[in-house]
This record gives structure tokens, C-alpha cells and sequence, in this order.
């Protein structure tokens, strides 16, 4: 369960970058994910997280893993224990 203000596990200049150098625009990742632009303006302006679902189509579709798209374990770690900027 996530801690209340904890940043999600997905990275959102990573997801953006994926996208990117897949060769997507945000309306066109959009139709191919089978979601709405504004889902994916969302996602990458880090107002909402991407369900699991979603996470594992982009990574498929950004022919990249889905580790590429999430926070290192470092970060997460660090912001559990307190650590984080």
C-alpha cells in the first residue's frame, strides 16, 4: 500500500523520454493504448498513475521494460525511509 504523499513508482520524464524515442506523439501513444490523451497528459504530467494494465502496454508498445519507465528502487527506498528531497 502506498504511503499518503508518496510519489508513484512511475517516473514520468522517463515515460515521456520512452514514448518519445518510440517514436510517439501523446495523441497517437494514446489511440494505440486504447486510452484518452488527456490519460496520457496525466500520466506524464505526473497528475495520475497509470494502472498496471496501462504500465505493461507501454512497455510493450515503447519496446522498453517497465523497470525503464519506474523510479529506481533506491528512490523509492529513500522516500520510505524519509530520505527524499
Amino acid at each position: 500500500m502506498r504511503q499518503r504523499n508518496m510519489k508513484p513508482a512511475v517516473d514520468r520524464w522517463k515515460m515521456q523520454d520512452a514514448r518519445r524515442r518510440a517514436g510517439y506523439s501523446r495523441p497517437g501513444a494514446a489511440e494505440a493504448l486504447g486510452i484518452t490523451v488527456s490519460s496520457v497528459n496525466a500520466y506524464e504530467q505526473g497528475r495520475t498513475d497509470p494502472s498496471l494494465r496501462i504500465i505493461l502496454q507501454m512497455a510493450w508498445l515503447y519496446r522498453t521494460s517497465v523497470e525503464k519507465l519506474c523510479r529506481s528502487r533506491a528512490e523509492i527506498t529513500a522516500e520510505l525511509d524519509g530520505n527524499a528531497a
